[in-house]
């Protein structure tokens, strides 16, 4: 089981990161790369768990406690009924606390993703970080996020520990209950010594399997949170792809043409308006302006790093949408 935990992790973080590469650029600007990296690696090992030790587990105490329930029921089925009405008590407080565990869960992995985020930064722009003396500012940076981290750990840990001592206490009510009752009856002669204690032996016994279930629900809740970001990621569609009628692009020849093109970032304010330029092979244009103006927007546009919003891009009458991305590029 194990073995097959590491295969489906594997597969899935071959899956991810094939599916990240063939996204736009626009995705990345929407996704940091951290917080991309944090997904392959933390979220999808969370699932591991799930495909190695939950799952056999989870066969192992059902078959345990079907078992055990013939031998409660076949023994002494009024006293097994009235220690089952008591189940529906213990199942609600499992639900809600698998809940909260689920939302703090996806909570703690994108704060986890944050402080990758600042780590990214803080390494990579190191230099500028010393230039302008902003080590403390860094520091504190840090030093709030990872805090913030723990304390959402903190609370799942309360979520998770309160399970045990509540299996406990309802267990105990349930015992008691059966205790009573059951006593009553051997007293009054309507059953044997001999089939309450044997009954009493499989209830208690059943406790076990039981608990281990509730503790595999929470672990359940932890990696459903991080299959929830997982598959955000591969459910995202391409925004950029091959349409279906797409053709080879042949070699370049004659020129390189943009009519009445329009750019905007995720459907906000145009950042080109209105672009027409005609390059012909061989020709070297040069494209001036302020920091932000378009010019590397502008030329993204020709290998579809980014599609234009409105108009046309063309290669020798090609319109570079209607053509084969790797022959395009």
């Amino acid at each position: 089981m194990r073995s097959v935990g590491q295969r489906v992790i594997m597969r899935l973080r071959n899956e991810l990161y094939e599916h990240i590469q063939s996204m736009s650029l626009s995705f990345f600007h929407r996704n940091p790369s951290a917080m991309l990296m944090s997904r392959i690696t933390n979220d999808v090992s969370k699932l591991a768990r799930i495909s190695s030790q939950v799952i056999a587990d989870f066969f192992r105490q059902i078959f345990t406690i079907m078992a055990l329930l013939t031998v409660v029921f076949y023994r002494e089925w009024r006293l097994a009924s009235i220690y089952f009405v008591l189940l529906p008590i213990i199942i609600w407080p499992i639900k809600k606390i698998g809940r909260r565990l689920r939302k703090l869960s996806r909570k703690d992995q994108e704060k986890l993703a944050k402080l990758n985020t600042i780590l990214q930064e803080g390494f990579t722009g190191n230099k500028i970080v010393k230039a302008f003396v902003m080590e403390d500012y860094e520091n504190e940076r840090f030093a709030k996020e990872n805090e913030k981290l723990y304390k959402i750990k903190m609370k799942a840990v309360a979520a998770d520990e309160i399970l045990s001592p509540l299996m406990e206490f309802l267990g105990a009510i349930g015992l008691a209950v059966v205790l009573w009752y059951g006593g009553m009856q051997v007293v009054s002669g309507n059953t044997t010594p001999g089939t309450f204690f044997s009954f009493l032996a499989a209830v208690a016994m059943l406790y076990s399997p039981i608990r281990k279930l509730s503790k595999m629900h929470n672990v359940f809740q932890d990696a459903m949170a991080a299959t929830e970001r997982v598959f955000e990621i591969l459910d995202t569609p391409l925004d950029i792809k091959d349409k279906e009628s797409a053709v080879t692009l042949p070699d370049f020849k004659q020129k390189l043409e943009f009519k009445n093109v329009y750019f905007s970032y995720n459907g906000g304010e145009p950042v080109l308006k209105d672009i027409n330029l005609a390059v012909n092979k061989g020709q070297i244009v040069a494209l001036v302006g302020l920091s932000g103006a378009g010019k590397s927007t502008l030329v993204d546009m020709i290998p579809r790093f980014y599609d234009v919003s409105r108009g046309k891009v063309s290669i020798d009458g090609y319109d570079v949408q209607n053509v084969r991305l790797k022959s395009l590029r």
